[in-house]
């Protein structure tokens, strides 16, 4: 088992060594594990929890919680392609990220795992 510690040095690793494209990658998706801090709990659950569940699909199988991606099929291209017009301005920086993000995952054709959509999927029935 790896300590959060551990797991920091092999990031800084991969921040020095795997070149300008992919650190930026990451660190798009890394920026957008954070949602706005205030509580906005509609917005977080429509961007950042959508963002943590394509990043990290293994985790997301374990939370079986209700994201506005629940649906027949998983589509984050949908999911957070319009963010609802009425937020105010202060959220820009943070759109932002979730718009780096989500072009970096969907060039990575990341999705949750098939057993966390069809879990959610069947709580509909």
């Amino acid at each position: 088992m790896r300590t959060a510690k551990e797991m920091l040095d092999v990031l800084d690793e991969f921040f020095v060594t795997a070149g300008e494209e992919q650190a930026r990658n990451l660190w798009a998706v890394l920026s957008a594990l954070r949602g706005p801090d205030d509580d906005s709990y509609v917005l977080k659950n429509c961007t950042t929890e959508v963002v943590r569940a394509v990043a990290f699909p293994r985790l997301a199988a374990l939370w079986k919680r209700e994201l506005c991606a629940v649906g027949p099929t998983f589509n984050l291209s949908s999911r957070l392609a319009s963010i609802p017009p009425n937020y105010s301005p202060r959220y820009n920086h943070f759109f932002n990220h979730i718009a780096d993000a989500k072009r970096v995952l969907q060039r990575m054709n990341r999705e949750p795992v098939a057993s966390w959509a069809q879990d959610e999927n069947n709580k509909e029935a």
